[in-house]
């Protein structure tokens, strides 16, 4: 009886971590990224501010491989998304004295918008010449926030409102871990599913994609948002 009841709850461990898209490599992995804050030498301010970049860098790298990697269209642009965001929710708040915990869900709102409006720019355009334009889009971005001195004060950037009320960084390096982990499970959940096949069949061979009755202009899109 006991040995039935241990493999039943062995198999709903294993369900959860496989509806979860998580290996025991990643648990590994994640249960060390949440002590090791508290590890010597990691448990310095400085260095918690280098793990949170660190955790920061690892949520974008994963988000432009979802571009790169799957549909085949190197977006150079990336970071405009995540400026626009980031500005939409800052001006919001130094402006208009939202939340910053409800500006970041506008930011975030604002940055698949823009995704979305690009992906429409790009839709005639691939290689090269998708990467270019995804890069002017960029470089556009980077000009009218330094230009805008009256609403982003230039290269000076805004004083936002704290997030949490504490000098400590470890509040926000697990903000940004959590983040982190959504996007892992998120993108790994999608690549599994039907629209990730479709994604992956559009970077191998998009003429033979839209033979199979894959919508391109649709997938492109919806990846880019």
């Amino acid at each position: 009886m006991k040995t039935n009841d241990s493999n039943m709850e062995t198999g709903l461990a294993d369900r959860i971590m496989d509806g979860l898209c998580l290996t025991p490599a990643a648990i590994a992995g994640i249960i060390l990224l949440l002590i090791i804050p508290y590890i010597p030498p990691f448990n310095q301010q400085y260095m918690i501010r280098w793990l949170v970049a660190a955790a920061l860098i690892g949520a974008n790298a994963i988000a432009f491989d979802f571009t790169i990697g799957f549909i085949n269209i190197v977006n150079f642009g990336y970071y405009a998304f995540l400026g626009f965001g980031g500005y939409t929710s800052a001006i919001l708040a130094v402006n208009l004295g939202l939340s910053p915990w409800i500006g970041m869900i506008i930011g975030a709102l604002s940055s698949g918008i823009l995704g979305f409006l690009t992906g429409l720019l790009t839709l005639r355009l691939r290689g090269i010449f998708a990467a270019c334009m995804t890069w002017f889009l960029g470089l556009a971005m980077m000009g009218l926030i330094t230009k805008m001195v009256w609403l982003t004060r230039g290269p000076l950037g805004l004083r936002c409102p704290q997030l949490f009320e504490t000098s400590s960084n470890v509040p926000y390096y697990y903000l940004i871990l959590a983040l982190l982990i959504v996007i892992y499970i998120t993108t790994k959940w999608v690549t599994r599913s039907d629209m990730g096949l479709a994604f992956k069949a559009i970077g191998q061979n998009m003429e033979a994609a839209r033979t199979s009755g894959i919508n391109p202009v649709f997938y492109r899109i919806v990846n880019y948002s």
